[in-house]
């Protein structure tokens, strides 16, 4: 009998920076970068196996920011 159950392993790195434009506005940039091993997902309704899954990603962000002086 087969289990419907996978344990994955993801993990994640990334960094990013600001910078000022003036005293209140700020642009900045991010990256990170997503691993996620492959698990076995063979179950009796999608055989033959192994199906393996799994997720390897890179994400780019860009943002402008604005900062309210309280």
């Amino acid at each position: 009998m087969q289990s419907a159950a996978a344990t994955h392993f993801v993990w994640q790195l990334g960094g990013g920076a600001d910078y000022n434009l003036s005293e209140i506005i700020f642009v900045g940039a991010r990256v990170g970068a997503f691993i996620g091993a492959k698990a076995d997902h063979t179950m009796s309704w999608n055989e033959p196996g192994p199906n393996l899954f799994g997720y390897n990603s890179v994400i780019m962000q860009v943002n402008i920011g604005y900062r309210f002086n309280f």
